[in-house]
């Protein structure tokens, strides 16, 4: 739960801006302006995500869970624009470093400190030791690079989020859906069953951070092939993205019959073997989130802003409608149809978008 509660206040944080940055191929803001940016909303998040805790009703432990893991999310919030900055100078050998620090130490911290205290604890020393490799790794890297632009004009930075807030719109259906899944589930059933079902449910967000790493790296290059008119590149590029994710979505598919079992057992114990039934819907919902998330950023780089917002929020809707009747109807399993159907439908129309964009165009 407090993974999902700050997940929905990470959108605000980012408010999309890492997708206008990475697109913005002819630099129409400094790295100030974005940077100054990333502060402004981190700190709107963090102001909303405390205020909004104290009308949620939850028992003190989690109301302390929560905001740790707020705390958390913006610290990933600002390694987002970080990212944005040292890609721009192509300086993946710095973010490929900072990705093996912050997946290898705080990871440490947090499963030491939960073994000998609690959540809280263990989300406490996550952040601490995340902050840390940000502030040795990111920050030196980033702003003492001679390319680096510090100037911040005020009108710049609002001109920025105001073409950025179909961006961060978007950005929250995923949190969204994750969250009200896990609310719902949360109210027809224990608090310990809700547990069972996002530790299986966890990977849907493995994917999503895989595949968000991946086409954070493409989006420039999308952008560029599209100024230049180069359509039957783009063209190509969906049907091989397409074939990928589908050909993945089937290995980790035929992966979790082999080996799903077993897995879950030694990482979770026992206990969580009578729900390993959802793993097979889990792969199918992170094959077809990843080819959401990459005709989210194919669209971005396309400056199609308001036809992406409407492709997504066609998904929110239908997930609202269904999310409580196929639990009703199914049990937890429905949650995962309903996410499957409503993702669909969301991958259809994008792709639909994707293509009609590039429909009437002459090839590169």
């Amino acid at each position: 739960m407090a993974f999902s509660f700050a997940n929905v206040f990470l959108v605000i944080a980012n408010f999309g801006v890492i997708g206008y940055q990475l697109s913005d191929i002819h630099r129409s803001f400094s790295d100030g302006v974005y940077f100054a940016a990333r502060a402004l909303t981190s700190f709107a998040a963090l102001l909303l995500g405390a205020f909004t805790l104290l009308f949620t009703g939850f028992t003190t432990y989690t109301l302390m869970c929560c905001a740790a893991m707020l705390c958390f999310k913006l610290l990933e919030s600002a390694t987002d624009v970080f990212f944005g900055t040292l890609q721009r100078f192509n300086r993946f050998d710095v973010i490929n470093l900072s990705y093996i620090l912050k997946g290898i130490f705080p990871l440490a911290a947090f499963c030491l400190i939960l073994y000998y205290k609690n959540l809280f604890f263990a989300t406490i020393a996550l952040s601490a030791v995340y902050a840390l490799v940000i502030l040795l790794v990111d920050i030196p890297a980033a702003l003492h690079n001679k390319n680096y632009t510090p100037s911040v004009v005020f009108k710049d930075v609002l001109r920025a989020l105001s073409l950025c807030f179909p961006l961060a719109l978007v950005a929250s259906v995923y949190p969204y859906m994750m969250f009200i899944t896990r609310y719902t589930i949360n109210q027809l059933y224990s608090a310990e069953e809700l547990g069972y079902y996002s530790s299986v449910t966890i990977l849907i967000a493995v994917m999503v951070t895989l595949g968000n790493s991946v086409w954070n790296v493409l989006i420039p290059h999308i952008a560029e092939r599209y100024h230049e008119k180069n359509y039957g590149a783009l063209q190509k590029t969906i049907l091989k993205i397409g074939g990928i994710v589908t050909l993945g979505g089937g290995l980790l598919i035929l992966a979790g019959f082999a080996f799903g079992r077993r897995a879950l057992g030694v990482v979770f114990g026992d206990n969580i073997l009578p729900y390993t039934y959802l793993l097979t819907p889990t792969f199918i919902i992170s094959t077809v989130w990843t080819m959401v998330s990459f005709c989210n950023a194919a669209l971005t780089a396309f400056e199609k802003r308001i036809p992406l917002l409407v492709c997504n929020m066609a998904g929110v809707v239908v997930c609202t409608a269904l999310i409580c009747p196929f639990v009703q109807a199914y049990g937890m399993i429905g949650s995962c149809y309903c996410l499957i159907v409503s993702m669909g439908l969301q991958a259809l129309l994008l792709m639909g978008v994707y293509l009609y964009s590039l429909s009437a165009k002459p090839c590169g």
